[in-house]
Parts: structure tokens; C-alpha cells; sequence
């Protein structure tokens, strides 16, 4: 997670983050470019990240799928979010940037392929923006007048759900509602068990569902608010006291990383079995599924890369650099387009 005070690389265990030290950097990246005007460029020709040379324009047309990632950053070393090619086996280095950003988390793709960023700017405003894929032109921006926006979930009756991973001053954190065409959060979905609200999620029936901690306690998990509505009920089965941001497949299959464990764990409706899990490189505070549900991919902050496995066997792939590395500039939120 990532406090207002304190930079911490997984979603609730900053002594384990911070112990990770200073990551390896990277490579060379694109040029810083302004949030109004980005090249959507590919650098090198192939092969090994830090050997790639070259510069060459990509047609946007083309890019069939990206994997965004985004870099946390903070005032004094801003975050960015690279736009990968889906398939990145060969360690390719970003095609396109959003640069000049400040305390990204996780990230958001709607059905659209519109990106969502929750970020807390440098001013300390709490805000959510979005452009268009490839890169492109910035969209809306939500205010997030709650707290310190860490994920972002959709739902399809065009409810946006962001969930704040704290509130503001020493508040615990909730999930802020944004309706359709709102963009202004209406109402929020609080739970007396939540201190870190983790993350966010929505199943095929417009459920929500947050990952929370509570260090007092010693306590995490899984709350469902059905429809989007109060009271959250907590799903019992689920015992994971450091949960990764909820996502879904189509089958509504639950998945939520277990950062203590460095685990994936994937629960079957009506989730009160036990889980299949299979372990993560590293800490995976976000993982995302590609749209053919083929291969999940998922931050690893320790390595600064993006670790990529067969889903839901949970078989290793491969890994590719995230384009930036040292302590502020850590990777965390990884998203893949669903649109195409």
C-alpha cells in the first residue's frame, strides 16, 4: 500500500517493502511528454530490454493489446505509466508513456479501453484520470474528495467504484461511488472491519467486493456489497490477512493476491471453498487477465518488473523490465485492455 507518509511497495506491509531496498534501473525510456501530447512510439526493434536500440513509430491500429503499468513516483521522482504490447516475451521496451504523474497505484481499464489512473498528485489533491488507449487523448477526471484512491473498478451499468486506501487525516479508508456521468462520488461503502481498503472489484452481477486490512487486528479479506449496496457481508472462506486488489474472470471466478504468502489465490462461486493458489516471483500487489483469460500478469514491485503467468494453471511464462527502477519509482499497478 502506499500511505500519504510512507512509500510502500505492497499494498499493506511496509516493513516487508521497504526492506526490499533500492531496485535495479532499467533501461532508457521515452522522453518525459506532457498529459495532453504524447508520441506513441516503440523503442528498439526487439530482443533483450537493456540491449534494445532503435526508434521507429508504431501504428496504433496495430497494437492488437497493452499491458499498462504503472510506476508510483512521488513529488520529488515522478510515477509514469508505460503502455507495453501484450505479448512481451522478449523484453521490449514501452511503445508509449503518460509521464509526469505522482503516487499511482493500481490501475483501471473499462470495457472501453479507457485507462484509469487513481493517483495523489503533488499538491496532495486526490483525483482519478483517464485517457484514451494507446496513450491518448486525457478524459474525464474523477475528485476523490474521501481519501487517498488506490484501485478503480466498473461497473456495467456504468458505476465507477474507487476504493480509497485511506481517507483523509487517519480515517480508515472505504470505497467512494461514483453512478454514471458522476464524477463527484454520491455515497461511499464502509465497514467497521476495514482500516486499509486494498482494493476494488466487480463480479459479472454488479457485486462489489473489497480487500481490507486491519493491522490492529491482524485481520484481512474479502467484503461483498451486493448490487453496490450496504452492508458488506465478509466472505468467511477467504483467510488472507494481506489481500492484492479482487478481479474477476468471465466465469466470475474470484482472484486476489496473498502478499504475505506471495500467492495467487483463485476461489470458485460462491466462494466458500478452499482456493487453488500457485506463487508469484515476488510481492504481486495487482495482477490482470488478458482478455482471452489465457495469462494473468502481475506487478512484482521487489524486481520492478511484470511477471507473466499461464492462467489459471499458474504456470511461469516469462517476465518483462518495467521501465524505471529505484526507491520511489516502483512498479504496482498492472491493467490489460478488455476490449480487445
Amino acid at each position: 500500500m502506499y500511505l500519504k507518509t510512507s512509500l510502500v511497495c505492497s499494498f499493506a506491509v511496509a516493513a516487508a517493502v521497504l526492506a526490499l531496498g533500492a531496485c535495479s534501473n532499467g533501461g532508457s525510456q521515452i522522453a518525459p511528454l506532457t498529459n495532453t501530447s504524447r508520441a506513441v512510439m516503440e523503442l528498439g526493434v526487439g530482443g533483450a530490454h537493456p540491449n534494445d536500440t532503435g526508434l521507429r513509430m508504431v501504428d496504433p491500429a496495430a497494437v492488437k493489446a497493452q499491458i499498462f503499468v504503472g510506476q508510483y513516483g512521488g513529488p520529488s521522482a515522478p510515477g509514469e505509466v508505460n503502455d507495453y504490447v501484450a505479448n512481451n516475451s522478449k523484453n521490449r521496451k514501452e511503445f508509449c508513456q503518460i509521464a509526469d504523474l505522482t503516487g499511482v497505484n493500481s490501475l483501471g481499464v473499462d470495457s472501453t479501453g479507457e485507462l484509469w489512473i487513481p493517483q495523489e498528485t503533488a499538491s496532495g489533491v486526490n483525483e482519478i484520470t483517464s485517457n484514451a488507449p494507446n496513450c491518448g487523448k486525457a478524459g474525464i477526471t474523477l475528485s476523490d474528495p474521501n481519501g487517498q484512491p488506490a484501485d478503480i473498478a466498473f461497473a456495467s451499468n456504468g458505476t465507477r467504484y474507487v476504493s480509497d486506501l485511506v481517507g483523509n487525516g487517519s480515517t480508515a479508508g472505504d470505497i467512494s461511488v461514483y453512478p454514471k456521468g458522476k464524477t463527484a462520488p454520491t455515497s461511499k461503502l464502509t465497514n467497521s472491519l476495514v482500516f486499509y481498503s486494498q482494493g476494488a472489484g466487480v463480479d459479472s452481477h454488479n457485486n462489489v467486493y473489497q480487500s481490507w486490512v486491519n493491522q490492529a487486528q491482524s485481520a484481512g479479506g474479502i467484503l461483498k456489497y451486493s448490487a453496490g449496496k450496504m452492508p458488506g457481508k465478509l466472505l468467511k472462506a477467504i483467510k488472507i490477512t494481506i489481500p492484492g486488489g479482487p478481479i474477476f474472470d468471465k466465469s466470475d471466478n474470484l482472484i486476489v493476491t496473498d502478499d504475505a504468502t506471495t500467492a495467487v489465490n483463485i476461489y470458485t462461486p460462491p466462494y466458500t471453498k478452499a482456493p487453488k493458489t500457485f506463487p508469484l516471483k515476488g510481492i504481486g500487489p495487482q495482477c490482470s487477465l488478458n482478455a482471452a483469460e489465457t495469462s494473468i500478469a502481475c506487478g512484482d514491485p521487489g524486481n520492478n518488473s511484470v511477471d507473466v503467468y499461464k492462467y489459471p494453471a499458474g504456470t511461469y511464462m516469462y517476465s518483462f523490465n518495467s521501465g524505471l527502477g529505484g526507491s520511489p519509482l516502483v512498479t504496482i499497478g498492472v491493467a490489460q485492455d478488455p476490449s480487445k
